[in-house]
């Protein structure tokens, strides 16, 4: 009888410590919540919680893993515990979709497709590459823009499932395939060249002309320079045009000289305006689909579908 009675209690107290232990995923989605808002607030408004209750939660969560998940600074941001769990979280998501076209009976939300990809593709090839994969397996996207050169880390710190990235080399766990090809030349409108480009070395021109770049940490724009000779010091000038559209129509108005893609020039109207500065130069970027290992099938599929 007291053997019968300390198994009964041994089993008691493993259920209690597996249950004490377990990852408790409300505090992980509003985790979740609070990181894709930008605040506590507004996490709190998407959850539909005030902010004592979702902050409770947080700190539940960091007293049970014992360390912080959030840095409370002006800018919010997530701890390596914090990204760990974001990682976790937003794959659990992904595979629920396997589940969820398996047992439909259980009524989970369809989860979207978090990726991170380059305006330059999303203004000119990626949604027609996509389309019919994307119907056929119900996809719904949540996109963050990045550039080719960064997206890689959204996909690294959990931010993202899977990224388009001009990186070859995957992440440990993940893999990579070449999916796309693009090329870059320097244009500005006539009016625009003959002012600032006529009669004068490109070096020296860059050094008065302004350029239009995408966004302050343009790195193809700093790469096409060093092709011309040209060491960026950050000094020249520019327009920050953080939109895709808007910086071809602003080289093609005569606003400034810059990059753009063949791509971004089909169909365009007004091509006929710009002249090709340096015509000799043209920058190549191969571009890389990267997705984790253990992704949901339906991720797996539309990855496949890429390569």
């Amino acid at each position: 009888m007291i053997c019968l009675y300390r198994l009964t209690w041994n089993l008691k107290l493993l259920i209690d410590i597996s249950m004490t232990n377990k990852v408790n995923y409300k505090s992980l989605v509003a985790l979740k919540a609070i990181f894709e808002q930008g605040s506590f607030i507004k996490g709190a408004v998407a959850m539909h919680m005030t902010q004592s209750a979702i902050s409770q939660r947080i700190k539940a969560l960091e007293s049970h893993i014992g360390s912080p998940v959030i840095t409370r600074t002006h800018k919010l941001e997530l701890t390596e515990s914090g990204r760990l769990l974001i990682n976790h979280i937003n794959k659990v998501g992904d595979l629920e979709q396997d589940l969820n076209d398996k047992l439909p009976q259980l009524g989970l939300d369809q989860p979207s497709l978090k990726i991170a990809v380059n305006a330059d593709s999303l203004s000119t090839w990626w949604f027609s590459a996509v389309e019919d994969i994307s119907k056929e397996l119900g996809i719904q996207f949540n996109i963050v823009v990045a550039d080719q050169d960064a997206a890689i880390s959204k996909m690294s710190s959990g931010e993202v499932l899977a990224c388009l990235c001009s990186l070859e080399d995957s992440l440990p766990g993940a893999t990579a395939i070449k999916v796309h090809t693009m090329h870059y030349r320097i244009y500005a409108s006539k009016t625009y060249y003959q002012q600032y480009f006529a009669n004068k070395s490109l070096t020296e021109a860059i050094e008065t002309a302004p350029a239009i770049l995408y966004g302050r940490d343009d790195h193809l724009h700093v790469k096409y320079l060093a092709m011309l000779g040209y060491s960026d010091s950050g000094v020249h000038p520019y327009h920050n045009v953080p939109d895709a559209g808007g910086l071809v129509q602003a080289i093609i108005s005569g606003m400034g000289y810059g990059m753009l893609a063949d791509e971004q020039l089909v169909d365009k109207p007004n091509t006929s305006n710009l002249v090709n500065i340096a015509k000799e130069y043209c920058l190549t970027v191969d571009l890389y689909w990267h997705y984790w290992h253990n992704s949901s099938d339906t991720l797996t599929k539309f990855s496949n579908s890429l390569g």
